[in-house]
């Protein structure tokens, strides 16, 4: 048995034997063989755009198949879906794109994994995990942000906690902090 490296697809294999003493050399066959290629891709993103909520982008592809495959995301070990990768991309991997949103996450610090499905042959592969924070606090809305003549002036709706504890909006002044406020259901007006 002899074993050598293939590129994935299906690349066509032939045995010819040598003939040592002249003449033309036998041809034993040619077979084409099934050569399986695992899927590949990235996880470029994963954020918390708000309150107990993920967004995951990237991209995933199986060079078996020529559409879309499937991905799967697991939150700290508990698979949340599994999710086609064929979002348009202005790259080359256009199609093969994914950009999933998750809702429900509680709060904190989450391991969030991407594992890209194989499609016909070869094996499933994780393209990555990472740690990230999810918001835990339900979004306010700044109803007036204005100078006053000591100040200026902020003032919410209600900011809170998930939990519904009140929440602290930070105030930055030129990328600068200036101030930490304590919002609660019915929001800040200072």
């Amino acid at each position: 048995v002899w074993l050598f490296a293939a590129a994935p697809g299906g690349p066509v294999v032939c045995a010819i034997v040598r003939n040592a003493g002249g003449g033309p050399d036998p041809d034993l066959g040619c077979i084409s063989v099934a050569v399986a290629a695992d899927p590949e891709g990235v996880v470029e993103s994963v954020t918390s755009p708000g309150s107990g909520t993920l967004r995951i982008t990237g991209w995933a592809r199986d060079a078996d198949v020529g559409g879309p495959i499937q991905v799967r995301v697991t939150v700290d070990g508990a698979n949340r879906g599994t999710f086609l990768a064929d979002a348009a991309r202005g790259d080359m991997w256009n199609g093969h794109g994914f950009d999933i949103t998750i809702t429900g996450v509680t709060p904190g610090a989450r391991a969030v994994c991407v594992v890209a499905l194989n499609a016909v042959r070869g094996s499933d592969r994780t393209l990555g995990c990472v740690t990230t924070g999810v918001a835990a606090v339900m979004a306010g809305q700044v109803m007036a942000l204005e100078a006053t003549d000591d100040g200026v002036r902020v003032a919410t709706t209600g900011v809170e906690r998930l939990d519904g504890s009140a929440a602290n909006v930070r105030v930055l002044v030129d990328g600068q902090f200036r101030a930490s406020l304590k919002a609660g259901p019915d929001g800040i007006d200072e």
